[in-house]
This record gives structure tokens, sequence and C-alpha cells, in this order.
């Protein structure tokens, strides 16, 4: 009941009243979440992505990949993985989203009291393209939807790309119109929760955001395969003056914030491990590792005794 009952609250439902008091089975049954017959009565698949701590378990890769990679080299790249019921790691990844990637510029004018407010990438237009890659996404194939930010634009990936009946006439034209709905009950989910819109309105909303904010139109790359789905949300112009001085400062700075981070944490515990570091830190493994082989380098940081059972020792004041 711990994910069933904030669910049927969040959207006003009825049965919220007395779900509390009856059985799990009884309230997912009403929620149309079971299927078989009594004697062989299961899960349906969008129960277990949405009411399961871990539907990961049951769907491999169903989680949601951030990746900020600063330089096309690689330096300085950051990973986030967002995991949960998909309504919690959806939100999870909007909100961390919304929180470090998008950037806002204030423009006053003399001949007016009012102000332009420009975004890097509206939110409305992040938050419709990502809710809408969870929404029609396969979740049989391994691999997570993917949001990786550049200097010059946000992509969100997943596989496999928009139905057949959909051409490259449409997609240019924006003009979706499709009669398959892949994930129809995740959908219904998701639209009672207000994460996305429904009957072919989706990619209109995407354009208008992206419109109303002065950016470029968004791009839709769905080869002829049909194998995956790229929704490509251009940097805004304004924005674009700021790439190469801001590119090169993210790369020093993530260094040696994600260097400073890593030797506090290695002085109030010497015997962290990488997966310790990593998950405190919220950095990526192989990002921690560069950093203390950096760090090892440049004699700041060595390892006393054997890899299992040593500790880590700080050089210096470093």
């Amino acid at each position: 009941m711990s994910f069933l009952l904030p669910f049927l609250e969040s959207v006003g439902s009825e049965l919220a009243k007395d779900a509390a008091a009856r059985s799990v089975t009884d309230v997912a049954r009403d929620m149309l979440l079971l299927e078989g017959p009594p004697e062989d009565e299961h899960p349906i698949n969008a129960a277990l992505m949405f009411f399961n701590e871990h539907p990961e378990r049951f769907f491999h890769y169903a989680w949601i990949e951030v990746v900020d990679k600063p330089d096309p080299t690689g330096q300085g790249m950051e990973e986030q993985t967002f995991k949960g019921p998909l309504d919690v790691q959806l939100r999870a990844a909007l909100n961390y989203i919304r929180g470090v990637v998008l950037k806002e510029k204030i423009f006053k004018h003399d001949d007016r009291a009012e102000a332009d407010r420009i975004w890097n990438y509206p939110y409305a237009a992040v938050e419709e393209a990502l809710a809408n890659v969870v929404y029609h996404r396969s979740y049989e194939p391994c691999a997570p939807v993917e949001v990786t930010i550049t200097p010059t634009q946000l992509e969100i990936s997943s596989l496999p790309g928009m139905d057949r009946s959909i051409t490259d006439a449409n997609l240019k034209d924006f003009n979706i119109r499709s009669r398959f709905y892949r994930n129809r009950r995740i959908g219904e989910f998701l639209k009672e929760l207000d994460l996305a819109e429904g009957r072919n309105t989706g990619i209109g909303k995407i354009v208008r955001a992206m419109r109303e904010n002065g950016s470029p139109d968004p791009e839709f790359f769905n080869p002829e395969t049909r194998s995956f789905m790229t929704v490509i949300l251009p940097i805004h112009e304004a924005f674009k003056e700021d790439i190469t001085d801001s590119t090169e400062k993210t790369v020093v700075k993530t260094g040696m914030k994600t260097v400073d981070a890593i030797i506090s944490l290695i002085r109030e515990n010497p015997s962290i491990t990488h997966d310790e570091l990593s998950e405190q830190l919220g950095r990526a493994r192989s990002t921690i590792i560069e950093q203390i082989s950096k760090l090892k380098a440049l004699g700041r940081l060595r390892r006393v005794g054997p890899d299992k059972g040593g500790h880590w020792e700080v050089v210096g004041n470093a």
C-alpha cells in the first residue's frame, strides 16, 4: 500500500477514502492492476512499473540516465541514474534537470516595464519530451532512457523508434497522427499525474514551448529501421555566446569540486570504498576512479595496505 495510497490521494481518487483499511489485493483489483483467474491472479506490467520500488528487477534497465557532457572528450562528464517507480524516477530526473541544467537570462528594456525571460531550454518542452519517451519506449530492450546535455543541445533517446506509420515528412512538419499507442496503461497513469499529454498532443506542446521561448524548433531523429528515437532540443541563441567560456570553466570546476569532496570524505572515513564515494557524491564510479588516480599521481593521496582491507591517506594539507 506504500505506493498505491499516495498515488490514489495525488489523483483525487474515491478509492483513497478507505484504501488504508482494505487489503492491497482488493485495492489493486479495483484499480484494474491484476489479471488472470482468481487462482492465478498476477499484477499487470504497469503495476510492477508504478507500484513497486524496483521495477528494474522485472524490466532490465527500466530507469533514466542523465549525462552532462560539457566537453566532447568526456572530460568533466557527470552521470546521474534515476530509479524507482516510473513516476518517481521521472519526477526526480526532471527536478535534477530543472535545478542543475536549466538556466535563465533576463533582458530589461528602456521602453517598457516588462522584461524578457529566456531559458536555455524551456522546462515545459523538457518535461513533455522526457515524459513522452518514458510513455512510448519499449521496456523489452536492455537499454535505459538516456538524456545527454552538451554545450549546444539537450538530447533524449530511447528504444525503439516511433511506429512506422509516422513518416519522416510527418516528423518534419510536426504532424504526428498515430493510432498505435505503446504502453497505453502507462500513459493513463502519467496523464492522471499530469506528467504527460494524450491523443497525439505531446509533440505540439514541445514545439509550442520552444517557439514561445524563442528557441529553435526541436528535431526528431527516427531512422528508417525504427531502432531508436532521439528528441533534440537546441539551446537558445542567447546562450551560445557563453558556450566556450562555460565549457572550459565547467570542466575545471567539476573536477575541482569532485576532488575536494573526495578528499573531504576520505578524511572522515579513510576506509571508504569507490562505490561508497560514488553513492555519496552522486558521481559515476568511473569518474571517482579517474579523480583518485589523478590525486595519487599528484602525490596528494596514497593507499596504505592492500586494496581490500587497506585505507586511504591524504598527504599534507591537500
